[in-house]
């Protein structure tokens, strides 16, 4: 049986922060199972599926410039994954700089080459850094 390392998860964050940096929704989709689930607040209902999360991302990158991404994982262990995240980016059209700070857990589908993204938690706290 196959276990996520420390390594693979970073990659898989490395991967994830690079598709939000470059508002690429194919390949922040590309991370996730078909049947992935993404729930980017803890308040909300999961959004289900590549395409859903597809539409969920297109409908934020538009919102967005210049997004910056970082992660330090806390913990791989089996196929689960948790780690402290930050980003930063412009929301428009408030034109504030908006920063996310917050921990997540990944769930993994180990059987293929690169880990996939089974379920996706965030659990964000927002501050607007400053006003244009």
């Amino acid at each position: 049986m196959r276990v996520l390392g420390a390594s693979a998860f970073s990659d898989w964050l490395s991967a994830y922060g690079a598709a939000w940096a470059e508002k690429d929704v194919d390949a922040m989709t590309a991370l996730f199972t078909l049947g992935g689930r993404f729930q980017p607040d803890p308040h909300a209902p999961p959004i289900r599926g590549r395409d859903d999360i597809a539409t969920h991302w297109r409908g934020e990158f538009d919102k967005q410039i210049n997004p910056a991404f970082a992660a330090d994982v806390w913990f791989a262990y089996e196929a689960t994954g948790l780690a402290h995240w930050r980003a930063e980016l412009v929301r428009v059209p408030e034109y504030d700089t908006l920063r996310l700070d917050g921990a997540m857990r990944a769930l993994f589908d180990l059987e293929g080459g690169a880990p996939l993204c089974k379920r996706l938690e965030l659990w964000p706290v927002q501050t607007v850094a400053s006003e244009f």
